[in-house]
């Protein structure tokens, strides 16, 4: 445990750039969950399920912010008919998902420059240490088995 929290010590300085990162994977989920949960109401209209309705929202929750989508499905079927309300959910589905890559993007954007600060950071660190070792290690250990460990070692904490 003390070395994840020595790890964690890195990343002390990128502390915006992690809350940045936090917002946009977290929206990102939203937006993902919000997209597939958008395939109810598309298939409910496919097979004729379309027991819709439009009830009071008195409190935010899953089951209110369904039954806003029914009702404003219901009311486009009434008007317009069901072609008009799948068009709205294929523009619901097709936007959810642009918002979902988008923000996915995004936390990437601010990930990348953190995650190759704290491998350098932690390559170099690696680095003065090999060099530090007597030569009398050298000489019991293989070269490559300890070229192997370090690079394995970096490849571990980047990802």
């Amino acid at each position: 445990m003390k070395k994840f929290f020595r790890i964690i010590s890195y990343i002390k300085e990128y502390k915006a750039q992690m809350a940045w990162y936090s917002l946009f994977i977290t929206l990102s989920i939203v937006f993902s969950l919000f997209s597939l949960g958008m395939l109810t109401p598309f298939l409910d209209l496919i097979f004729g399920k379309s027991s819709l309705s439009s009830l009071p929202v008195n409190a935010i929750n899953a089951s209110s912010i369904k039954d806003v989508i029914y009702g404003f499905l219901q009311n486009n079927i009434a008007k317009y008919g069901k072609s008009y309300a799948l068009g709205w959910i294929c523009l619901f589905i097709i936007v959810s998902i642009f918002l979902k890559n988008l923000f996915l993007y995004l936390s990437y954007y601010f990930l990348a420059p953190i995650r190759n600060e704290v491998t350098r950071k932690y390559s170099k660190l690696l680095y003065n240490k090999i060099l530090a070792l007597p030569i009398g290690y050298f000489t019991e250990q293989r070269k490559g088995d300890i070229l192997s460990r370090s690079s394995n070692d970096i490849a571990e904490l980047e990802y």
